[in-house]
């Protein structure tokens, strides 16, 4: 790494990829939060029993993914077992 990359990685608190991207560390963390809140949001309508949707499509917007959202269904819901009939 070069001498000032590492002087701009200090700087700004940035890390670059391969494509020459600069993410700040306060920019991960906010895009980190709004999915964390967003999944919260769908948690919280299960536990209201009101309409799961717009909450659902509000966290699929904010890029949370199919398991976080799955995980706040199931905290609230649980997972279905089947029964054995012989």
């Amino acid at each position: 790494m070069s001498t000032a990359i590492a002087q701009d990685r200090a700087l700004h608190g940035t890390s670059s990829s391969s494509l020459g991207l600069s993410i700040s560390v306060a920019q991960i963390r906010c895009v980190a939060l709004v999915v964390v809140l967003a999944a919260a949001g769908v948690t919280r309508a299960a536990g209201e029993g009101t309409n799961l949707v717009p909450p659902i499509i509000d966290a699929v917007e904010a890029r949370a993914t199919l398991g976080e959202i799955a995980d706040g269904l199931r905290s609230v819901f649980g997972e279905y077992e089947e029964t054995a009939t012989v």
